[in-house]
C-alpha cells in the first residue's frame, strides 16, 4: 500500500514538471513585428534602426528598379527614415522635407516595423545621398549612411 502511495505521488509530480516544461508564460514573451510580404516585383530592403546607426542590405541602389524598404526600429527610442542629398547637417525644415527629400517615413517608434515603396529616377553622384533620421541629435551622433544609385 505504502509503495502504490509513493508511486502514485511520484508520477503526479512528474506530471506537473513535464507540464510547466511545455507551458510559455505570454508576459515573458515579447511580440515580434510581422515581416511585411514583399510586392510583386520589388527588391526587398532590410532597414535596422539600432543604437543610433542605419544599417541597410543594400547601399549600391540602380535606377528604375522599384525597391520595398522594410524598416524596422530596435532601438528603444523613436526615429525617422529619410533619404535626403548629403551635407543637411541635421538641420531639416519643412521646406527641405518638402522640396529636397527624397523620402520620408516618420514617426518609427520601439519595436516596430513600417514600409516604404521608392524608385530612384535619375544616378546620384556617389557621396550624394544619404539615409538619416534628424530626431532629436541622431544625425549628429553618426545615425547616417551614405548610399550610391546607378544607372
Amino acid at each position: 500500500m505504502k509503495n502504490r502511495v509513493l508511486f502514485a505521488l511520484l508520477c503526479i509530480l512528474c506530471l506537473t514538471l513535464f507540464a510547466a516544461c511545455g507551458t510559455t508564460s505570454s508576459a515573458s514573451v515579447a511580440p515580434t513585428p510581422t515581416q511585411p510580404p514583399v510586392p510583386a516585383g520589388y527588391t526587398p530592403v532590410q532597414i535596422t534602426l539600432q543604437n543610433i546607426r542605419i544599417h541597410s542590405s543594400i547601399t549600391v541602389f540602380k535606377v528604375g528598379v522599384p525597391y520595398f524598404f522594410i524598416i524596422t526600429n530596435k532601438d528603444k527610442v523613436e526615429h525617422e527614415f529619410m533619404m535626403s542629398p548629403t551635407g543637411m547637417g541635421g538641420h531639416i525644415t519643412a521646406y527641405t522635407m518638402t522640396n529636397v527629400t527624397f523620402a520620408l517615413v516618420e514617426h518609427i517608434t520601439s519595436g516596430s516595423i513600417k514600409t516604404l515603396r521608392y524608385t530612384f529616377n535619375t544616378p546620384e553622384p556617389p557621396g550624394s545621398i544619404e539615409f538619416a533620421c534628424h530626431y532629436s541629435d541622431h544625425y549628429a551622433m553618426g545615425m547616417i549612411l551614405p548610399v550610391v544609385v546607378e544607372k
